[in-house]
């Protein structure tokens, strides 16, 4: 997927770090100048949360703040940080912006998406210690609680949903019963692997790019959206304001500069339209 990366100019003029004293809060230069330095190149996992976590700490207030925290958490679970992301993540859904009611909306989902997946993998490590003593996985988690009380796992995912959790047959020996698991949130469903789920590029499922703005009220307009990738020239244009929603992508903040979208794992920053 491309990826808009270009100079942050609107209306002809270019806005400049000497500017940033002008701004008022929510901060766009500050975001859209950790974005840049974020997709020069994604791998720098430790440097990259430094500055995410530098930028959220220098404007904790900043109703957009839990983008930076949102950019750390995934650069942090990329370095296998789970307990540094898992507090972050946390943070994220105490902190959420009554100003911008649809960003804030979407941090919280993203925060509860890898939040889910973190849990899981908690489920997944009481299992194992039931197998350790049974030979078997239990053939319910109401069956892994009565047998393992003691045990500390998540029972519910971070929407509240009891997991999907069933046995399954094994395909070279299908008549060994408990060898083998599904464990899924209903949420999320097969996208609920963390493992698979760090496997992605950033952002590439976020395939709508800006191409006017249609109408509406400041920080409420409509704008129509195009479909990116191959299959682009073949589908419809899209109208989504901000907090609409199209195929799983969320438009989740429309700024006098920036607007950002979000599929519930990454953020995309574009600029705005003219």
């Amino acid at each position: 997927m491309r990826i808009h990366v270009v100079n942050f100019v609107l209306a002809g003029y270019l806005i400049v770090p000497v500017c940033l004293a002008q701004l008022r809060a929510p901060d766009e230069l500050a975001v859209w100048e950790l974005w840049k330095n974020h997709v020069e190149d994604p791998s720098r996992h430790a440097t990259l949360a430094a500055a995410s976590r530098k930028a959220a700490e220098s404007a904790a207030s900043d109703p957009l703040s839990n983008f930076a925290r949102g950019l750390e958490a995934w650069h942090l679970l990329k370095q296998e940080k789970h307990a540094e992301a898992r507090r972050l993540l946390e943070t994220i859904l105490k902190s959420r912006p009554d100003s911008l009611p649809a960003f804030s909306e979407a941090s919280a989902a993203m925060a509860r998406t890898w939040l889910t997946r973190l849990d899981r993998e908690q489920v997944k490590t009481a299992l194992k210690r039931y197998y350790a003593d049974h030979i078997e996985y239990p053939p319910s988690l109401a069956a892994l609680e009565k047998a393992a009380p003691g045990i500390n796992w998540p029972r519910t995912d971070r929407w509240n949903r009891p997991w999907d959790y069933r046995l399954v047959a094994l395909l070279t020996l299908p008549d060994m019963k408990g060898q083998k698991y599904q464990l899924a949130s209903t949420r999320l469903g097969g996208d609920s692997e963390l493992d698979k789920a760090l496997e992605r590029e950033y952002a590439s499922g976020v395939r709508l790019e800006p191409a006017a703005i249609v109408s509406g009220t400041a920080g409420r307009e409509t704008v129509r959206f195009k479909p990116a990738g191959d299959d682009a020239d073949s589908r419809s244009p899209i109208l989504l304001s901000p907090g609409g929603e199209s195929d799983g992508i969320m438009f989740a903040y429309m700024g006098s500069h920036i607007l950002i979208l979000t599929d519930g794992n990454h953020w995309n920053v574009m600029p705005r339209p003219r």
